[in-house]
C-alpha cells in the first residue's frame, strides 16, 4: 500500500520513452478495436441499426440507436482523433484516457449487440478503464492528499508516470488471465490443488475442437483449407498425457501471470508464454486473439527496451 500512495504501483521503474511508445501504438489498437474495421482504414460509420435487438453493455441502459447517424458517427470519429492526439502527447491524460473509454465503450455497445456477438475487445476497454482509473487517482492524489507537492526533476516525474500507467495496464491484463483460470478451475470441479481436476479432463477438449471442425464446414460447405484443428484433434487422442501437459501449461501460465509484474524478466517470459498460447489457440480454434497479442507485445514482451538494453551492453562491451 505504501507503494501504491507513492505513485510506484509495480516493482518495475519505466522511462518516459517507453510509455511514448506504448500509447502511441496502442491508440491505434483502440482505433482498431472501436471501429473494428481495417487498422487503416478511414471508414467512419456504424452500421446503420434502426433498432438494437437485444441489446448489450450501456444500449441496455440506454438508447444508443442515434449514434449510427452518420453525422454523429463522424463527429465521434473526429472526437476521437482529437483525444487520440492528446493521448500520444501525453497532455490531458485524465481527459484523453476518460474520453477514448467512454467513445470505446459506446461504439462497442452497438458492435456487441445483439448480446453475446463477441467479446474480443473487452481487453482493450479494460485496459483504458485502468489507465483513466490511475490517472484519476493521480489527479485525486495530488488535489487532495499533497497539496503544493510537486517535484522540479521532469525525468523523475515522467517515470512515475510511465510506470504507474504501464503497470496498471499489466495489472487489469493479468486480473482477466487470473480470473478466467480461477473459473476453469471451479467449473471442472474445484479441488484442493489449483487446474488440477481442469488438466485432467483436458483430453474432452477434442469434442469442443470437432464441432469447430464442423461449424468451418458447415459455414462454407468446404472442407478447411487449415487442418491444424484435425491434426490436433488427432494428436490429443493419440497422446492425451502430452496435451494433458501443454494445455496445462497455459493454464497455469494463466494463473500466475501476476508475477510478471514483478520484474523485466518475468515480464518477458509470461510475455512469450501468453503471445505462443494465443497463437496455438487461434491456429486450432480459428479464433482471433490480435488485441490480446498486441497488448502482450506492448506492455510485456517490450521489445523497444531490450532492443535497448541489448545495444547499450554491446556498445559498453566494445568499450
Amino acid at each position: 500500500m505504501r507503494g501504491l500512495f507513492k505513485n510506484e504501483l509495480g516493482q518495475i521503474r519505466y522511462s518516459a520513452w517507453e510509455w511514448l511508445i506504448m500509447r502511441s501504438v496502442f491508440v491505434w489498437v483502440v482505433w482498431a478495436a472501436t471501429w473494428q474495421n481495417r487498422w487503416w482504414s478511414s471508414q467512419i460509420s456504424i452500421a446503420p441499426f434502426e433498432k438494437l435487438r437485444d441489446p448489450n453493455g450501456l444500449a441496455s441502459w440506454f438508447d444508443l440507436s442515434a449514434l449510427a447517424d452518420p453525422p454523429v458517427t463522424t463527429f465521434m470519429v473526429w472526437l476521437f482523433l482529437f483525444l487520440a492526439l492528446l493521448y500520444i502527447s501525453g497532455r490531458l491524460p485524465l481527459l484523453a484516457t476518460g474520453g477514448l473509454f467512454l467513445i470505446h465503450a459506446l461504439v462497442g455497445s452497438i458492435h456487441n449487440s445483439p448480446r453475446g456477438h463477441h467479446h474480443a475487445t473487452q481487453v482493450v476497454g479494460l485496459i483504458l478503464m485502468g489507465q483513466f482509473i490511475f490517472f484519476l487517482w493521480r489527479w485525486v492524489r495530488r488535489s487532495f492528499f499533497q497539496k503544493g507537492v510537486t517535484t522540479s526533476d521532469k525525468k523523475e516525474e515522467g517515470s512515475a508516470i510511465a510506470t504507474g500507467a504501464i503497470n496498471i495496464s499489466m495489472q487489469m491484463m493479468c486480473a482477466g488471465y487470473v480470473v478466467s483460470a480461477i473459473s476453469k478451475w471451479i467449473n471442472s470441479g474445484g479441488g484442493w490443488f489449483p487446474g488440477a481436476r481442469w488438466v485432467q479432463q483436458v483430453p474432452n477438449i477434442i469434442v469442443q475442437f470437432s464441432k469447430n471442425e464442423a461449424q468451418a464446414y458447415y459455414d462454407t460447405l468446404q472442407p478447411p483449407v487449415n487442418q491444424m484443428n484435425q491434426w490436433t484433434i488427432d494428436f490429443v487422442s493419440d497422446h492425451p498425457y502430452v496435451a494433458m501437459t501443454v494445455f496445462g501449461a497455459g493454464f497455469y501460465l494463466e494463473l500466475l501471470s501476476f508475477l510478471a509484474l514483478l520484474n523485466r524478466r518475468l515480464a518477458l517470459l509470461f510475455g512469450v508464454g501468453l503471445f505462443l498460447m494465443h497463437s496455438m489457440i487461434s491456429e486450432i480454434m480459428r479464433l482471433n486473439f490480435v488485441y490480446f497479442k498486441m497488448i502482450l507485445l506492448l506492455f510485456f514482451i517490450n521489445l523497444p527496451f531490450w532492443i535497448y538494453r541489448f545495444a547499450k551492453r554491446k556498445q559498453t562491451s566494445s568499450l
